[in-house]
């Protein structure tokens, strides 16, 4: 007791209790000003033990010492009977007392504040990953600094910690000087990643920063100097440095991409991961190329086998070789970079999921868009394909527009996703919402010729042939060297029924590329269907039919498999002549007949698949021939086909994209009321764009009985389109 009394007396609690609540300010005002600066956290642990080693000094100095009016001294040196340390103790209690309000009304503030800091941390962070700058000097290199820095981007998706804006938005800011605030105000992100690449021979350095985008404050930085073939680390490094700094959680363990080995391969690599993002023919086969090299350097990397196998499936699409060629090339392709570690990123799934689609396995391909989407949802070509895995139902249809748009936030200037919305409310006949996707598309990229070309479709096919003319032609300036934009118009051309202009068009377009498709049938059809060259030699059958022989012939016509209509065409011609045999013999020459499938083909097919248009004309050049068993166990293929199922498969609609599907496959196999019919309600729908290429050259239509009745179904369109190209010239003459 006398211990406590004499702890009391000089004061020794009231001096502890003190510091300890002015102590406390102090690390409240010191925790303040050093986040404002971004101070370590060291600087913070360095002040919490200096103030916790003060406090044993200063109640050692309260025991020891009294503070008297002649100053410091001693407890031993002081009388008792003049001690002060009662008033000492009144001073002390004044100051606990002080810094305890100032205390309380920390803690108001506090409380009227923390709900705005909840809030704030509340905010989920999001990333836009601008492409770092090519510092090597050298323009070819573009490829590579682009490669690295998707490559970054996609080590930070694979964290799944923040959302993260696509490529295609992100590179919209490649090259342009442009405040950082407008850029994330644009993109509407709460961060910046930016940084250079400089490479000389093998040695690569990456610099990296990042930045919050409404301070434009540089929260971390850093250099990196390594050898090629340690590149992979650096870009699992930056994205855990941004974790770190932006102190979030990782879901993931490891944000490791397959490694490699061989640096020459990893720069072919990136080379083939350009060249199919330029998704050309000749791009395509370089691709196959580079890929063979660099799996020769280093058959370890297993993304190389992801790639070459989407280079296959790329080759499949634009007609290089049949799909289920190419699907079952890059299934076994896929099986080795499973082996080899990449089996579980989201371009592996969906690469099979091409090749299920290609081989007639709906199911399992729209399991594994589902797998692609979950792991990587803001790849905007995941998100796109796996939406349009979905049941087409008008309801699915419906779902779709709402989960393209929610997708869209992740890649907001990517136009893709406008013109995928667009093509959805064209599918449902709401044409008003699909126009102003398609404006929106063009907002977004002005100078991309995809966006201005799609919507001129677009207007031809909703009835408006002449301004989709005009439009079409008013956009050849995007892209002048591009074929597609000379035969784009060359098709509306052909529509109108102004033949010279169309094969002028055509011409060009050949001009640039001499094995394009699309332009050799316009211009063969163009030839043909012109009454002005009914007795001219160069136009005569015999000269066409050689013109799509040779075209079919060619192994490098783009799209020859896929949909131009030169294989019906020449069919057309054979049978026209009175020889089917010949008709047949040539149709099985080049056409990749479809073998037999399991399971239901009303689920498993869209209306967009040629496979079943290819089938009903093959069952009609064989009953044709004469083999009609044959004929008639093709034709029994394609028995599931009527009017509700093309409706679910095209969307939800009676649009063009059903009632094409239903003439093409099953004009001869149902009565011929319904098929005028459908070519009625198809001119009804406006649905001008590419009709004279379609309807009058169509084998089906060809061997209808009721030609009278088909000859005032075409009638319709004849007059449309007459009225359209009046329209159209009367126009370019006021101009």
């Amino acid at each position: 007791m006398a211990l406590f009394k004499e702890l009391k007396r000089r004061n020794v609690f009231r001096v502890g209790v003190a510091y300890i609540v002015v102590a406390w300010l102090i690390l409240q005002f010191t925790d303040l000003v050093l986040e404002n600066v971004s101070a370590p956290e060291w600087v913070m642990q360095v002040f919490m033990l200096g103030l916790a080693i003060g406090l044993p000094i200063a109640v050692f100095f309260a025991w020891a010492f009294e503070l008297t009016p002649e100053g410091l001294k001693t407890t031993r040196q002081v009388d008792r009977s003049k001690s002060v340390t009662h008033n000492t103790g009144h001073k002390l209690d004044r100051i606990i007392i002080a810094v305890l309000i100032v205390a309380v009304g920390y803690f108001v503030w506090e409380r009227q504040t923390g709900s705005e800091k909840v809030e704030e941390l509340a905010v989920v962070p999001s990333l836009a990953v601008l492409p770092f700058v090519n510092m090597s000097g050298n323009a070819d290199n573009e490829y590579f600094s682009d490669g690295i820095t998707e490559e970054i981007l996609n080590s930070i998706v694979r964290l799944k910690i923040m959302d993260v804006i696509g490529r295609t938005s992100s590179f919209q800011f490649k090259g342009q000087n442009i405040d950082l605030r407008v850029v994330a105000e644009t993109l509407d992100v709460t961060h910046i990643l930016e940084g250079s690449v400089r490479r000389v021979n093998d040695r690569v350095r990456i610099t990296a920063q990042l930045i919050e985008a409404e301070s434009g404050y540089h929260l971390w930085s850093d250099t990196y100097d390594r050898d090629l073939v340690d590149i992979l680390n650096v870009q699992s490094d930056v994205a855990r440095a941004i974790a770190d700094e932006l102190k979030l959680t990782l879901v993931e363990t490891s944000v490791d991409a397959p490694s490699f080995s061989n640096s020459e391969a990893y720069d072919l690599y990136l080379r083939s991961k350009q060249a199919l993002i330029d998704y050309t023919f000749s791009t395509i086969t370089k691709s196959h190329r580079w890929l063979d090299r660099a799996i020769q350097l280093d058959p370890e990397f297993g993304l190389l086998y992801v790639t070459k196998a989407q280079a296959y499936l790329d080759g499949g699409v634009i007609g290089m070789l049949g799909e289920v060629e190419s699907a079952e090339l890059a299934l076994a392709l896929l099986e080795s970079a499973k082996e080899h570690g990449a089996g579980n990123t989201g371009e592996w799934y969906r690469a099979r999921a091409y090749a299920n689609f290609f081989l007639g396995d709906l199911s399992q391909s729209s399991d594994d868009l589902r797998q692609a989407y979950d792991i990587n949802p803001s790849d905007s070509d995941i998100a796109q394909d796996y939406v349009n895995s979905l049941n087409s139902g008008r309801e699915d249809t419906l779902q779709a527009i709402d989960l393209l748009q929610e997708s869209s936030q992740n890649d907001p200037l990517n136009y893709w996703f406008p013109v995928a919305i667009a093509r959805r409310y064209e599918r449902l006949l709401q044409f008003e919402k699909a126009d102003a996707q398609w404006r929106r598309s063009i907002e977004l990229a002005p100078e991309a010729p995809s966006p201005p070309a799609l919507y001129g479709r677009f207007l031809a096919d909703t009835g408006e042939l002449a301004t989709a003319t005009i439009q079409l032609i008013g956009t050849i300036w995007t892209d002048p060297s591009d074929p597609e934009s000379y035969t784009f118009p060359a098709e509306t051309m052909l529509s109108m029924g102004d033949y010279a202009a169309a094969r002028e068009f055509a011409d060009r377009a050949l001009a640039i590329k001499p094995t394009s498709g699309e332009a050799r049938m316009i211009k063969a059809a163009a030839l043909y269907l012109d009454p002005a060259l009914a007795e001219d030699p160069a136009a005569a059958p015999e000269v066409i039919e050689a013109m799509l022989e040779a075209s079919l012939s060619d192994p490098d016509t783009l799209y020859r498999r896929i949909g131009t209509g030169m294989l019906e065409f020449q069919a057309y011609l054979a049978l026209l002549e009175g020889e089917p045999e010949r008709a047949l013999a040539q149709f099985e020459a080049h056409a990749t007949i479809p073998r037999e499938i399991t399971g239901d083909p009303a689920t498993m097919f869209d209306t967009a698949n040629n496979d079943w248009i290819t089938l009903a004309i093959y069952a009609r050049l064989l009953r044709e021939a004469g083999q009609t068993e044959q004929a008639g166990t093709v034709a029994s293929r394609l028995e599931w086909i009527n009017e509700d199922i093309a409706i679910q498969r095209a969307g939800g609609a009676l649009n063009s994209f059903a009632l094409k599907f239903l003439i093409d496959t099953r004009a001869g196999f149902v009565e011929e009321d319904k098929v005028i019919g459908w070519i009625k309600q198809l001119h009804d729908i406006g649905a001008l764009y590419e009709w004279r290429r379609i309807l009058p050259l169509h084998t089906g239509l060809l061997l209808m009985e009721d030609q009278q009745g088909l000859v005032d179904a075409l009638g319709a369109f004849e007059q449309s389109s007459e009225t359209e190209r009046s329209e159209y010239v009367a126009s370019t003459i006021a101009d």
